[in-house]
């Protein structure tokens, strides 16, 4: 039968000592700074006596894992923070909750019907709450619930008080049961919220099945909630449930926060299954490198691939260049780095960095459609205005057709006339012999002269447009082709 604690705090709601500075009535910014710079503490103690299958020996001495949780996170509350998430700071994190904008909305929407006097009440019971004016705050509250009993909020910060404060689980227990209940119709993050803190006075009551069950329910209402597995595993080991249990809800656990594996090395809970743990934390460490072995030759295949049709492209195309190729080696040489580190933590970046890779050449192939949709563009306007010109220019030499046969014709018939009357005068027949003779070839001559120009610079026009038009075809044969 384990021991319960009915009116005494119990040892796992006992505040850790890097938890000390955390205090209520602090601003946000004050406590989520506090926070942050305390996960960094836990962590980096956690990580020098982690197991090496938990973070290798090169790890450790790199200390990449020696950060505390962002404070964006921790602004986020229970979910934020993850791993890092203590019974012993909760009263802390509910005035985290209460100042994340969408519980402030509900909120907002529960108590609108209500009379200044109501909200005032309620309001002041708030700031007793954050300035630690317990016995204040709960007469408050009282008065607040009794105005309006469906403020689920209300009845989660009198829970706070009961079993944090006054000490009292059953009231606490009564508390947490009203606020999952009057959350439902508004936020399944919250109902689990209520439920996660129910199943804590159940743990400290002896009645560890119950205390299974609401955590449960809390993880199937929210799906993220990974604290919930995590208490679930607990839950599991002290009621002697199989192992296999135990690391379904861990293992869950782990893949949204790796440091529940370090949690999980320092959990006295744990103590008569760590042999398990172990097994569930390599468990997951094994399937994080699969995954990646099975992933990473097809990267590798993707990036060679992309690199020879880079290099044809910027061959077939000069103008496209500036393509960043090295970045994806260097990430692909830290993958293989990690996987012969054969650690949890390692196989987490290593899957990590795999994403990255994946998010590179993505980088890579859009900037490379980019450039080749910029080439197309600038060879479309090139061509666009080729032809144009080029329509100008035989509408200029129709023109000029027409200015020669205008100028040849009458100077013709002129030439004609003058020597039919002159070859009249004369009786001398013999003067048409000189223009039929040398008329014809003169004539040829001078047309031919006006016209070269224009004939040569045509065809020069002319090829240049078959030019481009082949640009323009390679360049969107590539384009299809990424």
């Amino acid at each position: 039968m384990p021991k319960v604690y009915f009116r005494e705090p119990a040892p796992w709601e006992q505040e850790a000592a890097v938890y000390s500075q955390i205090k209520m009535g602090k601003d946000l910014q004050t406590q989520t700074e506090t926070i942050s710079k305390a996960t960094q503490k836990t962590i980096s103690a956690q990580m020098t006596a982690a197991a090496g299958i938990i973070a290798s020996q090169d790890r450790i001495t790199e200390g990449v894992d020696r950060v505390g949780y962002a404070i964006e996170n921790i602004k986020d509350g229970l979910n934020g923070l993850g791993a890092a998430f203590e019974w012993g700071i909760s009263k802390v994190v509910w005035q985290l909750e209460q100042n994340r904008a969408v519980l402030r909305d509900i909120v907002q929407i529960l108590s609108a019907p209500l009379d200044t006097q109501a909200k005032e009440l309620k309001k002041r019971a708030d700031e007793a709450y954050a300035n630690e004016w317990f016995d204040d705050a709960l007469t408050d509250y009282q008065a607040s619930e009794r105005k309006n009993k469906y403020d689920f909020t209300i009845h989660i910060s009198m829970g706070m008080i009961y079993l944090f404060n006054i000490i009292d689980k059953e009231k606490a227990l009564e508390c947490f049961d009203k606020a999952a209940k009057y959350a439902k119709p508004k936020s399944n993050y919250y109902v689990s919220f209520a439920l996660l803190h129910k199943s804590l006075c159940l743990r400290d009551m002896g009645r560890l099945e119950e205390a299974l069950q609401r955590a449960q329910e809390a993880h199937e209402i929210t799906k993220d909630m990974a604290e919930a597995y995590y208490q679930c595993a607990i839950y599991e080991a002290l009621l002697g449930h199989s192992p296999k249990h135990i690391s379904t809800n861990l293992g869950v656990a782990l893949k949204y926060d790796k440091n529940y594996a370090l949690k999980a090395n320092k959990e006295q809970a744990f103590t008569s299954v760590r042999k398990e743990i172990d097994l569930c934390i390599k468990e997951a460490m094994n399937s994080n490198y699969n995954d990646v072995k099975k992933s990473l030759p097809k990267m590798i295949d993707s990036y060679d691939d992309l690199k020879a049709q880079f290099s044809e492209i910027e061959k077939a195309l000069p103008m496209v260049s500036g393509q960043d190729l090295k970045q994806p080696k260097v990430i692909t040489a830290r993958i293989n780095q990690l996987i012969k580190r054969n650690s949890f933590f390692d196989s987490v970046e290593a899957k990590q960095k795999l994403v990255e890779l994946g998010e590179r050449f993505n980088i890579i192939r859009s900037s490379l459609k980019e450039q080749l949709q910029q080439v197309i563009r600038s060879y479309s306007a090139d061509l666009k205005r080729e032809e144009s010109f080029l329509v100008v220019k035989k509408a200029g030499k129709i023109n000029q057709r027409k200015d020669v046969a205008t100028f040849l014709i009458p100077a013709s018939l002129f030439i004609a006339v003058i020597t039919f009357i002159v070859g009249v005068f004369r009786g001398d027949s013999s003067i048409f012999y000189p223009l039929i003779i040398f008329g014809g070839p003169v004539a040829s001559i001078v047309l031919k002269v006006i016209f070269s120009n224009q004939t040569t610079d045509n065809f020069k026009k002319t090829r240049k447009i078959i030019d481009i038009e082949k640009y323009i075809r390679i360049a969107n044969g590539y384009l299809s082709n990424i």
